[in-house]
């Protein structure tokens, strides 16, 4: 794998070949690995430049923040799911416990 100094404009960024890396992962994982290469490469110039790399960082740390924010609601909605069928239960309970209670008098 090389890191190349490419030249855009007046100035030059280092980018990755993303040849270099399919040539070096020599993997059972290979066709997974040449697909991920294929997503990051945005431009498809053959080059994964700098700013396509820190997309995708910004765009792991994005993905990490909903999980976190996904798994408080789903925590949030069993704890309300929960407390909604222990409610249930305890209202059956009384009522339950109301019946039972009264009794019907003759001649009333």
């Amino acid at each position: 794998m090389t890191v190349q100094q490419v030249g855009l404009g007046g100035g030059s960024r280092k980018a990755i070949r993303t040849k270099d890396i399919l040539k070096a992962a020599v993997t059972n994982r290979r066709q997974a690995i040449d697909t991920f290469l294929k997503e990051l490469d945005t431009n498809k110039d053959g080059d994964i430049g700098v700013d396509e790399l820190l997309s995708l960082m910004e765009n792991v740390a994005v993905q990490r923040r909903q999980r976190k924010w996904m798994w408080f609601a789903i925590v949030a909605l069993t704890f309300c799911a929960l407390s909604t069928i222990a409610a249930t239960v305890g209202l059956t309970y009384a009522v339950l416990k109301a019946v039972q209670d009264t009794e019907v008098m003759p001649g009333s």
